[in-house]
């Protein structure tokens, strides 16, 4: 007969009644009045719980001081009594720790699995979704220029044509406004305004179109994925275009009378039409990223290029997909209409900025030479006076370009990446963004102006009326105005 406790021949043996077990009677009341509950089973326990076990008895000697050997011995079997149930405490512990701790690893475990297989579900999901997306919108392989069984019909091409004619006619009797900014008054602007409208968690501003009619509207299309139409005069935002999953690469903003409509192209492979308060309509004709959208002189059509080697033409009224050309490159980065409208320019990865014909949707002219992908050409420019073409892209460079002869006429470094040209609408001015904002003046190509106050690069750039003010689209979300 043992003590459950200490594991002892107990001196003074209980037994509980209601779980059966054999105490020493000392240690156990210690524990009930400590605890109140049986120190085995958990159960709640009492002293009147407890039976006295009847054994023979013993004659035990009187208690004696603690200075004598008997009191001593009695004072050691307290303590010894004492460290027992602090080790048996202990033990009970370590071995409730010890289950709770198995099982938390255990659900650990459970929830790691749970996780990966989401995780794995998931991105199977994604793969299925872009592989549907990449069959639906997928066009035909090849080296050479491939054109869609729809062609730029023989109306369109009338419109084109004297829309080019009248241009023609009319630019030799082109007057510079007496008005325009002097490259006095340009060399002493300054950074007089900000505005900050899209998300911060996405902050670069790629895109900018001023309105014709409203001179205080601005139109910007940002990484957050959408574009923004801003009025100025009252500071807010008069409209948000939202809808695009991807950062917005390229704008237009096109108005006739009271009727306005946006066309905005996203690196999520979409071109999307904006008309009134209408849900637009999704243009998918591109297999990889849009990088670049031109208005056609007209305003009745628009180009839009991408990172599949294709440019594709609109009818915007209709806002339907024409017709798609694939290009002998790559990539397209960018595009550009001739003044005219019967030019247009694309910007390739390779640093060629190639000339299409619209009249027979081929590549007439190559300027620049194929390089590495760094060279890639960002940003192209016409000016109004019909025969200059600027370039610029990834190498830092500004090339300037006459027409007439294929001739690079003037080369400079700006230092940085070029990510934007902006000609003035009478061609006496070119805008560069790169991590720095200039101006040239377009006859001696001479540097009047320059902004190198950080705002994490320019992505685009906008000429008010004659030339008076500079708008320009940051890296950190604002856009700018520079002026007097």
């Amino acid at each position: 007969m043992f003590c459950a406790i200490s594991g002892e021949v107990p001196h003074e043996p209980v037994v509980s009644k209601k779980t059966g077990y054999i105490y020493e009677k000392s240690l156990i009341t210690k524990y009930i009045e400590a605890e109140g509950k049986c120190p085995i089973t958990g159960e709640e326990l009492d002293l009147s719980d407890l039976i006295d076990v009847k054994t023979q008895p013993l004659v035990k000697p009187k208690p004696t001081p603690a200075t004598s050997i008997p009191g001593l011995l009695v004072s050691l079997q307290n303590e010894w009594d004492s460290m027992m149930l602090e080790s048996f405490t202990l033990k009970k512990h370590l071995q409730a720790v010890r289950q709770e701790l198995s099982q938390a690893l255990y659900q650990h475990e459970a929830a790691c699995r749970v996780i990966a297989r989401l995780i794995k579900e998931r991105d199977e999901a994604r793969a299925a979704l872009a592989s549907v997306e990449s069959a639906a919108v997928s066009v035909p392989e090849g080296p050479k220029m491939e054109v869609e069984e729809s062609k730029i019909s023989d109306e369109m091409l009338s419109k084109m044509t004297r829309r080019a004619k009248e241009s023609f006619k009319t630019r030799p009797k082109r007057v510079i406004p007496s008005d325009l900014a002097t490259s006095e008054d340009i060399s002493k602007w300054s950074l007089q305004s900000t505005y900050s409208a899209h998300k911060t968690a996405h902050p670069r501003v790629n895109a900018l179109r001023i309105s014709a009619v409203s001179p205080d509207l601005v139109l910007s299309g940002g990484d957050d994925g959408q574009v923004l139409l801003y009025d100025a005069s009252a500071q807010r935002v008069e409209r948000r275009f939202e809808g695009h999953a991807k950062p917005v690469s390229s704008a237009l903003l096109v108005e006739s009378g009271s009727a306005r409509v946006v066309v905005s192209g996203s690196l999520d492979r979409t071109v999307r039409v904006w008309s009134g308060e209408e849900r637009p309509t999704i243009l998918r004709a591109h297999s990889e990223e849009v990088t670049g959208l031109a208005l056609q002189p007209t305003g009745e059509f628009f180009v839009s290029c991408g990172r599949d080697g294709l440019w594709a033409f609109y009818d915007l009224a209709a806002a339907r997909l024409v017709q798609t050309v694939r290009s002998e490159k790559s990539a397209l980065e960018t595009a550009e209409f001739h003044p005219d409208g019967l030019i247009l320019a694309t910007g390739t990865r390779e640093g060629v900025v190639q000339v299409w014909d619209m009249k027979t949707q081929s590549c007439v002219a190559s300027f620049g030479e194929a390089g590495e992908p760094a060279r890639a050409v960002q940003a192209v420019a016409f000016s109004e006076n019909g025969y200059t073409m600027a370039s610029g892209g990834e190498d830092g460079k500004v090339r300037v370009w006459d027409l007439r002869n294929g001739e690079c006429v003037k080369e400079w470094e700006v230092g940085s990446a070029v990510r934007a040209l902006q000609f003035d609408f009478a061609g006496c001015y070119l805008g560069v963004g790169s991590d720095a904002v200039s101006v040239w003046e377009s006859k001696a190509w001479t540097k009047v102006w320059e902004c190198a106050e950080d705002a994490d690069g320019y992505h685009c750039l906008a000429f008010g009326d004659k030339a008076k003010y500079l708008l320009a689209g940051c890296g950190n979300r604002s856009v700018a105005r520079f002026s007097l």
